[in-house]
């Protein structure tokens, strides 16, 4: 690989090498190995961005509000829960209604956005 090294003439000023409109560095083809991983890295990032909006996606979890503290309280130690809990894996319960349920008609926000809609 060949590294191109510039050496400007004492008399040349800063300010007119800044004050050029555009350089341009010919550094030739990238390397045989860069090309061969291009579509590799393309790949990596992709995952990646789907990793981190999977993991700060904020919309994977719902709301239950009871009609009174003692009623949470009940629930929760059925469940075999300290009363101050707030969070519960969704795998480890089942939520069966005892009527229809209504929804309140606040909404999740889309996949890329916190926050909800309502």
């Amino acid at each position: 690989m060949n590294i191109n090294v510039f050496h400007f003439p004492r008399v040349m000023s800063i300010r007119k090498i800044l004050s050029a409109e555009s350089v341009e560095l010919d550094f030739g083809p990238p390397p045989r190995q860069v090309k061969r991983m291009q579509g590799k890295i393309k790949e990596i990032k992709e995952e990646a961005k789907k990793k981190v909006k999977l993991k700060y996606d904020t919309e994977k979890y719902i709301v239950v509000v009871f009609r009174s503290r003692e009623e949470k309280n009940r629930v929760l130690e059925s469940l075999g829960l300290p009363p101050d809990e707030r969070y519960i894996r969704g795998d480890d319960v089942i939520i069966t209604p005892r009527r229809e349920v209504r929804p309140i008609g606040i909404k999740s926000a889309p996949v890329d956005k916190s926050g909800a809609t309502g």
